[in-house]
């Protein structure tokens, strides 16, 4: 699957209709899966013909693995990913003898998440597969999300809308934002410059993103989000993030096929679980807490500009490219403060092309903010002492 950004609304829905009209998931039998040329294969009719495409049942479905998929296989198998990654490329015969020895010593079936090529030869049908999981993961999938969300939105009169929303092939972000929801922050922005149009402002604007992973790399999140009218710079406050783990009962064997209640259950229960947040996290009240909470933190002046950002990216993993914009950013932004810092950051996450990537740096500003201080001194970068932290562990 391509990776799509900065959708509206009705592309976003498109999209997802699309994908949820391709979508097959099977809860199948190791036994029943079949590695050659570095794809799965299943010859079961019970399960193959649900990618048949007219009347006729086709004898096999071949499963192309996506990178998610083959992350997965590697996982659930036991087998190194950086061996499975050389074997792949270098001795692919090697690595389906790896992987079929090791379906024989599995004894759990494996729910098997795919999307059907409609280009497919109906005889020989063609899958992308994109995840490989536990028959306990638990299917709340994007347009059910985003549909309880809208719904929960509309129910509780919210000012709230879309602004901009990525799939890639792990996750989907959708960025709502309220716009009758502005804070000024002059104590925290003062002098802040636009860093490409150079234009001056104050404004925050209240927000939240939806984050959800189908293919088990992460929960089902709204995370709180905070943007920078003149600049659209996104922070998103990470500590007061509401999620939930794609955690359910075990799935019985075969294809899944959600009944009309088992969906209208599942949405309603997922209404009444974020209305409060997105509630919350859209007012006036919220914003201004937060703002007020990190104005001293921001307000601190970098002594030590290059060697400060050059610490910050590299205690992230960032890469020297991407150092570089955010330094010049940082440079035209006329703010040499610690909340300028977390603001090159935020700016240059919107300029780049991979939305997790963009999230992650998004999701960097409190920290940033609570540890500028400690990384603005003359000591090299490589010479820094600060350990990183596990859940900003990015490998961008």
């Amino acid at each position: 699957m391509s990776v799509f950004r900065n959708l509206s609304l009705e592309q976003l829905m498109d999209k997802l209709q699309e994908l949820d009209r391709r979508r097959v998931d099977l809860v199948v039998p190791p036994s029943l899966l079949q590695m050659s040329a570095s794809d799965l294969h299943i010859n079961a009719s019970d399960y193959v013909r649900h990618y048949a495409t007219d009347q006729c049942i086709p004898d096999q479905v071949t499963i192309r693995p996506n990178s998610v998929a083959h992350r997965q296989i590697s996982d659930k198998l036991g087998i190194p990913k950086r061996y499975y990654d050389r074997m792949r490329a270098e001795h692919p015969n090697l690595l389906d003898d790896n992987v079929n020895g090791w379906l024989t010593k599995s004894e759990q079936p494996y729910l098997l998440r795919t999307y059907r090529d409609d280009d497919s030869d109906a005889g020989q049908p063609v899958a992308t597969g994109r995840a490989l999981l536990s028959r306990r993961f638990k299917c709340i999938d994007n347009i059910h999300l985003l549909m309880s969300v809208l719904r929960a939105i509309q129910r509780e009169k919210l000012a709230v809308v879309v602004e901009t929303a990525d799939i890639t092939e792990t996750k989907m972000y959708v960025r709502f934002v309220a716009p009758d929801v502005v804070v000024g922050a002059n104590g925290l922005l003062k002098g802040y410059k636009n860093p490409k149009t150079l234009e001056v402002g104050d404004g925050v604007m209240a927000g939240f993103t939806l984050r959800n992973s189908e293919v088990g790399m992460g929960r089902y999140e709204i995370a709180p989000r905070a943007q920078v009218l003149v600049c659209k710079n996104g922070m998103i406050r990470e500590k007061d993030v509401w999620g939930k783990n794609h955690l359910g009962t075990k799935l019985d064997e075969g294809a899944i096929d959600w009944s009309e209640d088992t969906y209208k259950h599942a949405l309603n229960l997922i209404q009444s679980q974020v209305s409060d947040y997105v509630r919350h996290f859209a007012s006036e009240e919220y914003l201004s807490k937060w703002l007020s909470e990190i104005t001293e933190l921001g307000n601190y002046q970098v002594k030590h500009p290059i060697a400060c950002i050059e610490n910050v990216t590299r205690h992230f993993s960032v890469t020297e490219n991407d150092t570089e914009s955010i330094l010049d950013y940082f440079t035209l932004s006329n703010q040499n403060t610690a909340f300028g810092v977390a603001q090159a950051i935020t700016y240059h996450a919107h300029q780049i092309g991979d939305p997790d990537k963009r999230n992650d740096l998004e999701s960097l500003a409190d920290q940033v903010l609570v540890q500028v201080p400690k990384w603005d001194n003359r000591l090299p970068a490589g010479n820094t002492k600060i350990v990183a932290s596990p859940q900003y562990g990015l490998g961008l």
